[in-house]
């Protein structure tokens, strides 16, 4: 345990700085942040073309409650043996400026242990449009050690960025929305999203069908990989592995997340309200 303990003082502290942080709480392709803009205009074209009309959302609904358990440990394992954070997501009806609409939250919060080290809790709310999932507003407050931060947007509607509009919240639930259908093996998914006054871009990539063992027993996901930002904690731009649902529902079970020492592990441990069980 001292051991442990020692390397996430002196060399995984950092993870839990600044935006990475978020990485752990919340979908782990959201952490793309400060990415190199890259040439995915064509796509983004093609994933916002229906940015004004009703997209079919079959993945989600109101009262829907997902939370993980994040965990540190070595690489290439199912858990980490130091439980870290907890994470809870939750999607509930509102209506904002007389729109039917979502309200997405996210929360997480280190452990009392991992908070003698670094003392980390991340909000999140979203508000997306039912209709085409784009997001309407959004806000957070972070807290990170003596770090604190909080913000709220609001999207203009006549912004040029109006086929743009996804926060990390929101994107993470508008791709989860994505048709199983349009989704092949070996198929790259280009997606952007504003996050702290900026635009970024970043894509997933869909490596394998892949069934794995979770608490609720056997289930068929999706094995796929984001592109991360090498350099600051991660030693390349690939290596991070998120198991979602291949069901309609695309809900991430299971992410490994390696670091310059060992791995970041986010499982799901309960849920409640979605479309329809495991």
């Amino acid at each position: 345990m001292n051991k442990n303990i020692t390397k996430i003082k002196s060399g995984e502290s950092h993870f839990f700085k600044k935006k990475i942080a978020f990485f752990a709480f919340f979908f782990a392709f959201f952490c793309l942040l400060g990415q190199k803009n890259r040439i995915f205009n064509d796509f983004n074209l093609i994933f916002h073309q229906k940015t004004t009309h009703s997209l079919e959302n079959s993945s989600f609904k109101s009262g829907e409650k997902l939370k993980y358990k994040i965990s540190y440990g070595r690489k290439n394992k199912k858990s980490g043996k130091l439980l870290a954070a907890y994470a809870n997501l939750s999607v509930v009806d509102t209506v904002y400026n007389n729109q039917p609409s979502y309200l997405l939250k996210a929360f997480g919060k280190t452990t009392k242990l991992f908070s003698l080290f670094m003392r980390v809790e991340h909000y999140y709310s979203s508000t997306i449009d039912a209709i085409n999932l784009n997001t309407l507003a959004y806000s957070m407050d972070i807290t990170e050690g003596k770090y604190h931060k909080k913000s709220n947007i609001i999207f203009n509607n006549d912004s040029i960025h109006i086929q743009q509009n996804n926060d990390l919240l929101g994107v993470g639930y508008r791709l989860r929305s994505i048709e199983n259908s349009k989704i092949q093996i070996g198929d790259t998914l280009f997606f952007s999203y504003h996050y702290d006054n900026q635009y970024y871009k970043s894509y997933l990539q869909v490596l394998a069908e892949e069934e794995i063992k979770t608490k609720f027993g056997k289930i068929n996901t999706f094995k796929m990989t984001p592109l991360l930002e090498k350099g600051r904690v991660f030693k390349s731009e690939k290596g991070a592995l998120i198991w979602v649902s291949s069901d309609s529902m695309h809900i991430p079970l299971k992410m490994e997340l390696p670091i310059l020492v060992g791995s970041i592990y986010v499982n799901i441990y309960s849920y409640q309200n979605t479309l329809f069980d495991f």
